[in-house]
């Protein structure tokens, strides 16, 4: 087979400066960077600079000025004379005022405003030695009041006027007892809204004599599923028979208007509920 003739040229090659790194290289025309090194800084935003201590070139963002940890402390370190003795000495800290900790304790030294006597202080704002920082010198303690403990009647002596238990066992009584009236009062409330029947079978706790519970229409998974909307009566064998079973969607949607209806009629405030609940079961009786 017969050979055709290229007609292809080649490019001839130049001296070129790298626009990354300024190094003069050999290479066509066309090519910007020496090397695949200097276009993945050039592409990434990196560019050349000298360490500001030691003068080295690096490749780095241009936030950072040091090419190392030391570089940047010997950067920063300043000559500065001490504010006690007067003694130049090298630092990296701008706040730094004192040569050494024996200039800063005699720099510090104070006189306590409770007592007279002077002290050394390693805080400046200091204004008490540390003798006089006894809180029965410097806060005489507050007179005890007697009272009685509201959850077991008991005496007791107190130094606030907010505090009512006699220890933190009566203090968490009496909120688990405060939650659990209040949950009995919500149960309440939702068996008058049903008339105190079951939602399911229709059956009553006066007329047919079975126990009553609180279902949840949907099974409860969470705190959101607590809502008065979802809460129904039910007697003892079909919260049984129900338990986490899912009801069918026309099935629920259908017991939650009810709910949302009927919640509207029975708009009770919670304080109104108490009495009434109060009146009919009496503390004695529970």
């Amino acid at each position: 087979m017969r050979k055709r003739k290229s007609y292809y040229i080649p490019k001839e090659k130049g001296l070129r400066e790298c626009e990354y790194c300024r190094i003069i290289f050999l290479s066509r025309k066309g090519v910007r960077f020496c090397s695949g090194k200097c276009n993945a800084h050039n592409s990434s935003g990196r560019k050349p600079k000298q360490c500001l201590c030691c003068g080295i070139t690096l490749h780095t963002s241009i936030l950072r000025e040091y090419c190392s940890t030391q570089c940047k402390k010997n950067g920063n370190t300043q000559t500065k004379e001490c504010a006690h003795c007067g003694a130049p000495f090298k630092t990296n800290n701008p706040k730094q005022l004192y040569c050494a900790q024996k200039c800063r304790n005699l720099a510090g030294n104070g006189v306590c405003k409770h007592c007279g006597t002077k002290f050394v202080s390693f805080h400046h704002t200091s204004t008490v030695c540390n003798d006089c920082k006894d809180k029965n010198k410097i806060h005489p303690l507050k007179e005890k009041m007697k009272a009685n403990c509201k959850q077991c009647g008991k005496g007791f002596y107190k130094i606030n006027k907010i505090h009512f238990y006699c220890g933190k066992k009566c203090q968490k009584l009496s909120s688990t007892q405060y939650f659990e009236d209040k949950k009995e009062r919500t149960y309440f409330l939702i068996f008058k809204r049903d008339n105190f029947k079951c939602v399911y079978c229709g059956k009553s706790s006066i007329e047919d004599g079975v126990k009553l519970r609180i279902d949840h229409v949907f099974p409860r998974a969470n705190e959101t599923h607590n809502n008065i909307d979802n809460l129904a009566t039910a007697c003892q064998p079909c919260n049984a028979h129900k338990s986490f079973s899912m009801l069918s969607k026309e099935t629920l949607l259908r017991i939650w208007e009810r709910n949302k209806k009927l919640n509207k009629k029975f708009n009770y405030n919670y304080e109104e509920l108490k009495k009434e609940f109060d009146k009919i079961y009496k503390p004695q009786d529970k």
